[in-house]
């Protein structure tokens, strides 16, 4: 992956994920946790604002399973035999998401989304790396006008992850037939806002358990 498209990337998802952020802190700043279950490494969490449902999170851990379920939807991860101790790291309120989302085995809805930004600058840096490997300057009028068709024929529903891949698949050309040779290696899809706004949840909550079991120590 160029340099360009990585920065690209990691700039159109770090945008989702501080929105994710700032709303997670707004939408639970009256929220409480509750231990509704705690025996023998099942356990089940309510966090909530007190005389609401709003936003409301329930953490259920068993061995080698966590869910989070609410407003937000639902996300079961597996990994460790304690995955509450898992999800918890204190003093850091934000996991490794793409790690996390590695562990995800079941959800309620699309864990990622596709990302028309990431398509449109893949398909540009493919455009310039198939001038600048046979000494054609970028800017040139041969790079604009194989831009312009890239433009017309690829780009044009680029909103549309059906319609993205059937214009690539479906991309004859004379002069680049083998432009998107390399296309199946994109990433073109970023963690949707509500997979990261549960993932903040389960680490909140895994670490004030993980407190109030040192508390309690």
């Amino acid at each position: 992956m160029s340099t360009a498209v990585q920065s690209n990337q990691q700039s159109d998802q770090e945008t989702v994920r501080q929105r994710a952020i700032d709303l997670f802190k707004e939408q639970t700043r009256d929220h409480v946790a509750t231990v509704l279950h705690n025996d023998a490494g099942f356990r089940r969490i309510l966090f909530a604002k007190p005389g609401t449902f709003m936003y409301a999170v329930e953490v259920t851990a068993w061995p080698g399973h966590v869910a989070v379920t609410g407003d937000m939807g639902a996300l079961l991860l597996q990994r460790e035999s304690d995955m509450l101790a898992w999800a918890a790291e204190p003093g850091c309120e934000v996991p490794s998401f793409d790690y996390w989302a590695e562990k995800a085995v079941a959800t309620d809805g699309p864990l990622r989304e596709w990302s028309a930004t990431l398509f449109t600058e893949h398909v540009r840096q493919a455009v310039e790396d198939h001038c600048e490997a046979r000494g054609i300057m970028v800017g040139s009028d041969t790079h604009r006008a194989l831009m312009a068709e890239v433009t017309s024929d690829v780009l044009f529903e680029s909103d549309s992850e059906f319609e993205s891949m059937e214009a690539l698949r479906s991309w004859r050309s004379s002069t680049a037939p083998d432009l998107f040779d390399d296309a199946w290696e994109w990433q073109c899809t970023q963690l949707r806002f509500h997979s990261i706004w549960k993932m903040l949840a389960l680490r909140h909550v895994a670490n004030w358990f993980a407190e109030k079991q040192r508390t309690a120590a």
